[in-house]
């Protein structure tokens, strides 16, 4: 198998003024298919997008406060959401394989087991594992009371526990549109920790300027800001 890598999509990149960035998801899903058929990576997608996308839906212009309505728009954006991107990357000749994992999930081995084997087979069977937080289920996310900070966290958990070979964290250069929970902290502080456990990672402005960015990242490792992990002693 390929190197594993883990493409994290954050919530201003998925959408703008909870609309699907269409042209984004596009240009995600190209260069992801584009690794995966040339055999240079097995990428898997953690993303964002779906609370935004259940408040233009129930009409909610500004992000609800209280949790019950957040567990609404995020229940009713995720099927938005792994539909689009199920779309889009069949295009190139993908599926989409759905996960919502917990943090608390993160804590049972037999959770875990149970994942890493299902991340494994929708690979095998050239399928795109697409990765979001149950916000259904799991409120600490919502209640801002863990670890996980916009899937930055999450993201981070996977690459460390799937031995992945790099993580990839696109951000959106621009201010914080508010409907995310995440910023460049925490991004920078999932970037750390991950590559102190042996991942590699790069933080990548996104869209970018840089043509096929992902591609070269992944390739040539020469674009974003790259966190090596700490070399082996002698």
């Amino acid at each position: 198998m390929a190197k594993l890598i883990v493409v994290k999509v954050g919530t201003s990149i998925v959408t703008k003024n909870t609309r699907l960035r269409l042209k984004n998801l596009t240009e995600i899903s190209k260069q992801i298919a584009f690794l995966k058929k040339k055999g240079l990576a097995e990428p898997l997608i953690v993303t964002s997008g779906a609370i935004g996308l259940g408040m233009a839906e129930l009409g909610h212009k500004k992000k609800p406060s209280q949790i019950p309505k957040q567990q609404a728009a995020a229940a009713i954006g995720q099927s938005t959401l792994i539909e689009a991107w199920k779309r889009i990357l069949g295009r190139y000749g993908l599926r989409a394989g759905q996960a919502l994992p917990s943090e608390s999930d993160f804590h049972s081995k037999t959770k875990m087991f149970n994942l890493t084997n299902c991340i494994r087979e929708l690979l095998r069977v050239n399928a795109i594992p697409v990765i979001n937080e149950n916000d259904v289920m799991s409120t600490e996310e919502l209640k801002r009371k863990k670890k996980f900070s916009d899937n930055d966290g999450l993201s981070r958990e996977i690459a460390i526990h799937l031995s992945a070979w790099q993580l990839l964290i696109l951000t959106d250069s621009k201010p914080h549109s508010g409907i995310g929970a995440g910023g460049m902290l925490s991004k920078v502080e999932a970037a750390m920790e991950a590559s102190d456990k042996g991942v590699k990672t790069t933080i990548i402005p996104f869209p970018n300027p840089i043509e096929n960015v992902i591609i070269r990242a992944v390739t040539k490792g020469d674009v974003g800001n790259v966190y090596n992990p700490p070399k082996p002693k002698n």
